[in-house]
């Protein structure tokens, strides 16, 4: 393919991708990085945590798949844990915290606090479901809502914490990761 994506563009940018994982693991900012300054490059957070700290984790976990290097396992698990409590939230945005945070890193390293983790985000996620809309609304701990029925154009879009899109539900209500709703 002319002037596309080569083999060799490729590599070059997982490579710059991994130094920039590497460096901000390294020197993290205070909190999950957010933004960078498009100057400085210095990573931003949000003092609280906003939906994207799922992502900073996520990265850890790819940058683990993609060397084997044992310290992006243990920042991303370190991470991860920074995690817990949130899978409790009234938002829709914890499908995007868990599934990258905790169901990407089960997937990569098989770390069983971490597939109980996105089981309950994904139990979180299927209780708030909009029974007759048939999707999951902001909900009262979303960054952009204003009603527990707010919906936005990426409510459909938001991915399921379970292991295979979305939660299934098994005896006592559980939600099983790697199983499709039928």
């Amino acid at each position: 393919m002319a002037n596309g994506l080569t083999d060799e563009l490729a590599r070059a940018a997982e490579t710059r991708l991994l130094a920039r994982v590497e460096a901000t693991a390294a020197a993290p900012p205070d909190g999950f990085p957010h933004a960078a300054d498009p100057v400085s490059g210095r990573w931003r957070a949000k003092p609280g945590g906003a939906w994207t700290d799922g992502f900073w984790v996520g990265l850890l976990w790819l940058a683990y798949a993609a060397t084997g290097a044992p310290g992006h396992r243990l920042s991303g698990l370190r991470w991860a844990e920074r995690l817990l409590g949130r899978e409790r939230q009234a938002s829709h945005d914890i499908g995007f915290l868990f599934h990258y945070g905790a169901v990407l890193g089960w997937r990569t390293v098989r770390e069983p606090f971490l597939r109980e983790l996105g089981l309950a985000a994904a139990d979180r996620l299927a209780a708030m479901r909009h029974p007759r809309a048939r999707v999951i609304p902001v909900g009262a701990h979303a960054e952009v809502s204003s009603g527990v029925d707010d919906v936005t154009i990426d409510c459909p879009m938001n991915p399921s914490p379970s292991a295979e899109g979305a939660p299934v539900s098994e005896p006592g209500g559980r939600r099983s990761p790697g199983r499709r709703r039928p």
